[in-house]
């Protein structure tokens, strides 16, 4: 059923805020002018591109931040041929990266590079009258290749790329044989600590992404906020009653207030206890620690108030809330600055502005024009094809379905947009699958708990009614 007036009638300010903040959230869930999806929302920029660089190289060498993919290109010679560490060239490749799948992607990627020469690949970008291109056929895509095609055969990337997935690009730079990887401010919690632990005495931080040479910048941006949605069954009874639901855990547990019941957890014994007299968090001092409760909208999240709140860290100031302590307690402080980091360049973060479902060409074509961007773009960066390879594949991506898809794309733009704000990607999460799962774990979790499960019997119950 269309939820535009149950999301207007019974949505908490929160939710407003943001959807009004975000209009192009509703987007992929617009048809024939109405609102079919409720959006659940999710933390903005968590994803965005920044550049971890071995921190102790750089004193090493006394390299300062690069500001220009000229001044990268300096650092990762110097990584390769003047290794602080001692090792030989062979055994160095500065750049970690993922070539085999996406290169538009969360660690290991290439939107960065892309973005330098004007294009972020493999998205849907607006191009210079407004109108939506796929950035892998801009010309700027070519003057990326093309210096992918150099680093590749200065030992830069290592040969093995292509067949490294995002986990796996990780490894070399954890590893101590290269010293940039690209990913987004959580890389001090995962998959930095294997750094920490195979290379004593290393240390790295977080740089921000370089600008072309003309000037260029930008990375992909992919989450305006939004992480799954629901549908409501036009024949419930109570089709409030999910708002209700996530009013209830957005107003108390997203940004949870000091004194109230949830100030350090869901639920005493389980996600925090008192130990030694001091309420704690900590997994490793509660006896039998879970926090994977399985809340039917998955946790509630305030978009901004993460990457705000480890700005604030960074800053220096005193974190004062529930969540800001727990943010001081948890994250670390290399995280933290990664957020400023990520913060200080929000204006070059390029969104998708094609959320839509598939269209009738992607359906039959996009497979095959996707393959064929992959394998030309790998060719050409190993040198198996000269970079004036991408002018064909773009004309044959073109003719083979390409133009009929970006006519599509843009029709769809039209309908639920004609002043076009920034759109994103978001998954949508049907209400049939959703509820079966939750169904499916409700009763482990409704056995761990004795005082925190009716909320979610509330909502079971009133969607059943």
């Amino acid at each position: 059923m269309p939820i535009d007036d149950l999301f207007e009638k019974y949505a908490n300010k929160i939710w407003k805020d943001h959807a009004a903040q975000h209009p192009e959230l509703w987007y992929p869930f617009t048809k024939d002018g109405k609102k079919w999806n409720l959006p659940i929302m999710e933390y903005t920029d968590n994803d965005d591109t920044v550049l971890w660089l071995r921190e102790d190289w750089m004193e090493k060498l006394h390299l300062e931040a690069p500001k220009t993919i000229a001044d990268l290109e300096n650092i990762l010679d110097k990584f390769k041929n003047q290794n602080p560490d001692g090792l030989a060239p062979k055994d160095v490749y500065p750049l970690a990266l993922s070539l085999k799948n996406n290169t538009n992607t969360w660690m290991g990627g290439l939107d960065w590079l892309f973005g330098a020469y004007g294009a972020v690949e493999e998205q849907w970008n607006k191009d210079e009258n407004g109108n939506l291109e796929y950035g892998s056929v801009n010309p700027g895509a070519k003057q990326a290749l093309a210096k992918l095609q150099e680093w590749m055969e200065k030992g830069y990337i290592h040969p093995d790329a292509a067949l490294w997935d995002e986990g796996k690009s990780a490894e070399i730079w954890t590893k101590g044989k290269a010293g940039v990887l690209p990913g987004a401010n959580w890389v001090p919690d995962w998959p930095a600590p294997d750094l920490i632990k195979n290379v004593p005495g290393s240390k790295y931080k977080a740089y921000p992404v370089p600008a072309g040479p003309d000037g260029k910048i930008g990375t992909k941006w992919q989450n305006s906020g939004v992480n799954s949605s629901f549908m409501i069954n036009k024949d419930a009874k109570h089709p409030e009653a999910i708002i209700l639901y996530y009013n209830y855990l957005l107003d108390n547990l997203a940004n949870p207030a000091a004194g109230s019941p949830y100030e350090y957890g869901f639920a005493k014994g389980y996600d925090w206890d008192i130990v030694d007299g001091q309420p704690t968090s900590d997994k490793d001092k509660i006896k039998d620690f879970f926090d994977k409760f399985p809340f039917i909208t998955g946790p509630a999240r305030i978009p901004d108030l993460y990457m705000k709140s480890l700005v604030k860290l960074a800053d220096g100031a005193k974190p004062e809330t529930p969540y800001e302590k727990q943010l001081a307690q948890f994250r670390k402080p290399e995280n933290w600055y990664a957020a400023k980091v990520v913060m200080s360049q929000i204006d070059v973060r390029k969104q998708n502005y094609f959320t839509g479902a598939a269209t009738p060409t992607m359906i039959s074509k996009w497979n095959l024009l996707r393959q064929s961007e992959l394998e030309t773009f790998n060719k050409i960066i190993y040198g198996k094809l000269p970079v004036s390879a991408f002018d064909d594949f773009v004309a044959s991506w073109k003719a083979n379905g390409g133009d009929q898809v970006t006519k599509e794309v843009n029709e769809w733009y039209q309908s639920v947009s004609k002043v076009g704000p920034r759109v994103t990607k978001v998954r949508c999460t049907s209400r049939t699958g959703s509820m079966e799962k939750e169904h499916g774990t409700s009763r482990t979790w409704h056995a761990k708990n004795t005082a925190h499960h009716m909320v979610a019997v509330f909502f079971f119950r009133l969607w059943n009614l």
